[in-house]
């Protein structure tokens, strides 16, 4: 997911959704996810301070230069409470004086790598389970395939560094002469 453009107009009034931030973050790189965060603070200080554009607000210029006052502050707050679902201190900008400190804090806090690494992986499960079900193979790379995939699943669980080599074994072990004849055939192309 790109980075909005810095000259983005700013829209009016209402804050992005907690969910539709949260998926927004959760499907993009951490260096994405920071301009995701700064473009959105940089939204919400404009439109409290009746800029039109972004522009009006530098990444690095403090929010008290930009025209902040305690007031100002806590609606920037109270704001980014509401599109975020964090609970955010009075002091926020006093506390990280500048949009580009302020989206680092937040990232920090939205963005839990293990979450968007989760939203990644699921994201390309979703993929592959689209891609299996039109999917016409035979029965043996059916069989082939299954056994990868009992593999991944042996190595992502809990126990999976043990539970690799006893399920490849247990499938070798309960594997009869044919399967395995039809394994080397296909591994090795003779028949």
């Amino acid at each position: 997911t790109p980075a909005p453009a810095a000259t983005a107009e700013v829209t009016s009034g209402q804050p992005v959704a907690t969910s539709a931030l949260a998926q927004q973050l959760a499907d993009s790189t951490p260096g994405q996810q920071q301009q995701i965060v700064l473009h959105h603070i940089q939204t919400t200080a404009a439109q409290i301070l009746g800029h039109a554009s972004i522009d009006a607000v530098p990444a690095t210029q403090p929010f008290q230069d930009l025209g902040f006052d305690s007031l100002t502050a806590v609606e920037l707050r109270n704001q980014l409470a509401s599109s975020t679902g964090l609970d955010l201190t009075p002091a926020l900008i006093f506390d990280h004086p500048t949009p580009k400190e302020l989206a680092d804090f937040l990232r920090e806090q939205l963005a839990d790598e293990d979450v968007a690494s989760e939203g990644r992986l699921l994201t390309e499960l979703d993929r592959w389970d689209a891609a299996s079900e039109s999917a016409d193979v035979d029965e043996a790379a059916r069989r082939r395939i299954t056994g990868r995939l009992q593999l991944l699943l042996a190595k992502w669980s809990d126990t999976g560094r043990e539970t690799d080599r006893s399920a490849a074994h247990s499938d070798l072990e309960a594997a009869s002469a044919e399967d395995i004849f039809d394994l080397i055939s296909d591994e090795f192309g003779k028949s």
